[in-house]
C-alpha cells in the first residue's frame, strides 16, 4: 500500500488515481497500534507472593491470572529470535492436564527470567517434600 501510493504515481505509463492522503494511512495505523503495544505493556506486570504468582495483563480486556505454587507441574524459560534480539526471555508455568503454558510471565530480562524460573522450582520442591511428610 505504501509503495503504490508512493511509487504509483511515479510510473508514466501507469495511470492510477490515489487521493493524496492515501500515505497518511499506514503512518496513522503504525502510531495506533504503537500507542497501544505501549499501553499494553505498561498495564502488565506480575508479583512472587507467599504461595503463588499472580500475572496481570491486559488494556482493553483485562486479565488477573493467580497461579499457586502447588498447582505448578513444571516450569521453562524460553524466547524467540526477536526477543534474543533484545535480551528478553519468559517463564512459562504448567499445571497439571495440559499442554500449552498456564501462566506466561513475558518481557523479562534473561537474569530475572532465570531467577525467578529457579524460585518456583524451589517452592516446587518445597511444595513437594512437605506433602510427602
Amino acid at each position: 500500500l505504501i509503495a503504490a501510493s508512493l511509487v504509483g504515481p511515479r510510473l508514466p505509463f501507469v495511470e492510477i488515481a490515489l487521493p493524496g492522503w492515501l500515505p497518511v494511512v499506514p503512518a496513522v495505523a503504525m502510531a495506533w497500534f504503537g500507542l497501544i503495544a505501549f499501553l499494553d505493556a505498561r498495564r502488565r506486570g506480575w508479583a512472587l507472593r507467599e504461595h503463588d504468582l499472580i500475572y496481570r495483563s491486559g488494556l482493553i480486556w483485562q486479565r488477573t491470572a493467580i497461579l499457586p505454587f502447588c498447582r505448578i507441574q513444571h516450569v521453562e524459560t524460553a524466547s524467540g529470535p526477536l526477543e534474543r534480539l533484545f535480551g528478553l526471555m519468559r517463564v512459562r508455568c504448567f499445571t497439571a492436564g495440559g499442554m500449552a503454558a498456564d501462566l506466561s510471565v513475558e518481557g523479562l530480562d534473561q537474569v530475572s527470567a532465570r531467577r525467578v524460573r529457579q524460585h518456583l522450582l524451589e517452592q516446587i520442591r518445597d511444595g513437594d517434600d512437605e506433602a510427602r511428610e
